[in-house]
């Protein structure tokens, strides 16, 4: 009975690869990894999750990722359509990202918990990668 397990895997991912085109993404240069992405069709933008910390991959939002820009700013999207420094949603979650003038960074601060960290938690590591 195990050995037939097996095969319900791999009948799977071939089921999912007749269904949608599938093209392997060039290596982003933070991942160990080469991820294999749905390809998206001509003339739509489509995002992954990458979360530089666990190295996981995903096709739905983590919840409010930054969207980043040309020169490596992040910033977040207002209903309206306006960029944002600061992400509106943010005392919502545990983890908070806060700025220290004194050490001119960053440091994360878990509102449950009352930790604060220098080091970027795996919860607020995620980054939004445009499909090429």
């Amino acid at each position: 009975m195990w050995v037939r397990l097996w095969l319900l895997p791999v009948l799977v991912v071939t089921l999912l690869s007749l269904a949608v085109p599938w093209t392997v993404v060039k290596t982003h240069r933070y991942a160990q990894s080469r991820l294999v992405v749905p390809q998206a069709s001509e003339g739509t933008v489509q995002w992954y999750f990458y979360n530089a910390v666990t190295g996981d991959t995903q096709w739905v939002d983590p919840g409010d990722t930054p969207y980043e820009g040309h020169d490596g700013t992040r910033y977040y999207m207002s209903l309206t359509g306006e960029r944002m420094t600061h992400n509106p949603n943010a005392w919502q979650y545990i983890w908070l990202e806060q700025y220290s003038e004194e050490a001119r960074r960053s440091f994360y601060y878990n509102q449950q918990t009352k930790e604060s960290t220098w080091e970027r938690p795996a919860d607020l590591a995620w980054r939004r990668i445009r499909q090429v």
